[in-house]
């Protein structure tokens, strides 16, 4: 829970309904500190989704090649 306390990430924090995000800050860690047990669950998601590596593909198409 502490990493999710220092660590506050706009996506976190509107979780929280905070999307005023300045000055939020001691509201933030104590809104993850009396959480419910799904909201961490839910955090953990999120990070998981902002960590995924992304790929892009340039493909072009052989059979337009002149």
């Amino acid at each position: 829970m502490r990493v999710l306390q220092e660590n506050r990430d706009s996506e976190f924090m509107k979780e929280f309904g905070f999307h005023d995000l300045y000055g939020k800050s001691k509201l933030y860690r104590k809104a993850v500190e009396t959480a419910d047990f799904e909201k961490p669950i839910k955090l953990i998601g999120i990070c998981a989704m902002l960590l995924q590596t992304k790929v892009y593909l340039f493909w072009q198409n052989p059979t337009l090649q002149a």
